[in-house]
């Protein structure tokens, strides 16, 4: 339904940093335009300059996105203006309350009602949903000019991220490269447009902060482990989207950064994890995923936890530049995923690591439904049959749900993620080392 009203879906904007901004000079489509892209669609704030006579009525065209839904627009910095109506253009106005509260005089079966209209403009943007629409926002209040922001949503605008890690032959740092690929089938050209990216769906980020307001209304936290970690946005500048595909650099200052080798137990991987409160129950889920898990090879790559504030997740190649200046891939992974959205480092696999074995076994397992708690702990052995000291870094799921907290770590942990924990220890030459922990899921009741 149309609003004018601050409806939730500028709320998250603020909350996410992305907010409607004020007048720009410049015209044209797109001009002075922000957009937030999620995963799977798009926000659009866009400007709409309107011109008020001495009458107190006004009104404005604007081309909207293909893929942008009447009915779901919402109108903001309205200032001292009263939106009466937005509609297609060339189509019949509707009045701005003719909704859900309208009055019962309205007579539902006369072909030319506001009800009707608005069915009929519907099913026409429905059958044109592949190309741009045109809208009539009109507008009562002081003679002068003005500007109004619509915000819609539009699955047109799509995008993928990708990275490169470049490294020598010492193999000690690593220079960054990484690249967003973003696609416009809107039909329309969105000229110097403020845009940003959140690695998350648009509506989950709009159910977390429903959560969050109701529960700060009522004075308590709503706030479990995974969503304390939200995405944030990442700001991408100024572009020119024009149709087709474009490119932005995610590394444009080229900054190397520290790379280590290190050895990774990563023997559940975040394939079980149930971000949910109600826990998974049984004993043994992760037996399969556990069985047989090796050691592994990896790279670390330290991030800039400044420069890196919500970078997307995507595929990550580590390549070495060599002495001639010929690229080998050395190992293929991924970077900046949701789960290990509050990690301090990036983990890409090279190989099985020789000679470092892992065994990961559960002690015991309490499930008490009359406390709704359920208490875990694990042993996790590692041998190492070389003749030098390893560290390994283990790396474990709280897969059960996302309500969870450690009773007791043998060695530090650092939280790697909503549901990923690290645990580091070092396994002596010929010797071997022996890690425990124990973890607590609660739930207030199963829904």
């Amino acid at each position: 339904m149309v609003t004018a009203r601050g409806g939730l879906v500028l709320v998250v904007l603020a909350a996410c940093g992305a907010r409607p901004h004020g007048a720009e000079s410049g015209a044209g489509p797109g001009s002075g335009t922000s957009i937030t892209l999620y995963r799977g669609v798009a926000l659009i704030e866009q400007r709409v300059d309107i011109d008020v006579p001495s009458s107190g009525s006004g009104a404005a065209r604007a081309t909207l996105a293909a893929g942008a839904t009447v009915g779901e627009v919402e109108v903001a910095n309205l200032g001292a203006l009263t939106l009466t109506a937005l509609h297609l253009a060339d189509a019949p106005a509707i009045p701005i309350d003719a909704g859900i509260d309208a009055p019962a005089s309205l007579d539902f079966d006369d072909d030319s009602g506001p009800f009707v209209v608005r069915a009929q403009q519907e099913e026409a943007a429905a059958a044109n949903a592949d190309k741009p629409i045109v809208v009539t926002v009109e507008v009562h209040g002081p003679a002068g000019h003005h500007a109004v922001t619509l915000a819609y949503t539009t699955p047109r605008i799509t995008w993928e991220a990708a990275y490169t890690m470049t490294t020598t032959p010492d193999r000690d740092t690593v220079t960054p490269h990484g690249a967003i690929a973003i696609r416009n089938g809107t039909g329309i050209v969105f000229t110097n447009a403020r845009t940003a990216v959140v690695d998350d769906a648009l509506v989950a980020a709009r159910d977390r902060l429903a959560e969050q307001l109701a529960a700060l209304a009522q004075g308590r936290s709503a706030l479990t482990t995974a969503d304390s970690h939200p995405a944030k946005p990442h700001a991408l500048g100024r572009l020119d989207l024009v149709d087709g595909e474009v490119r932005a650099e995610l590394y444009p200052d080229g900054q190397e950064r520290t790379l280590r080798s290190v050895l990774v137990y990563d023997p559940v991987t975040a394939k079980l994890d149930n971000p949910t409160p109600n826990p998974v129950r049984e004993e043994a889920a992760d037996a399969v995923a556990v069985k047989a898990a090796p050691v592994r090879e990896s790279v670390a790559i330290v991030r800039d936890l400044a420069r890196d504030v919500g970078l997307p997740g995507g595929p990550a190649r580590l390549v070495e530049r060599r002495a001639d200046g010929s690229l080998v891939l050395l190992a293929e992974g991924r970077m900046f995923d949701a789960p290990t959205r509050v990690a301090t480092f990036d983990t890409i696999p090279i190989g099985v690591a020789k000679d470092v074995l892992g065994h990961r076994a559960r002690r015991d397992f309490d499930l008490d439904d009359d406390h709704h708690r359920l208490t875990e702990d694990f042993t996790i052995d590692l041998e190492n049959q070389r003749s030098r000291p390893v560290t390994v870094v283990m790396i474990e799921h709280m897969y059960r749900s996302n309500n969870w907290s450690l009773a007791f770590n043998s060695v530090p942990v650092e939280l790697a993620g909503a549901q990923q924990i690290s645990l580091r220890t070092e396994v002596p030459a010929h010797g071997k080392a022996s890690v425990l922990y124990v973890v607590v899921y609660w739930w207030d009741e199963l829904k």
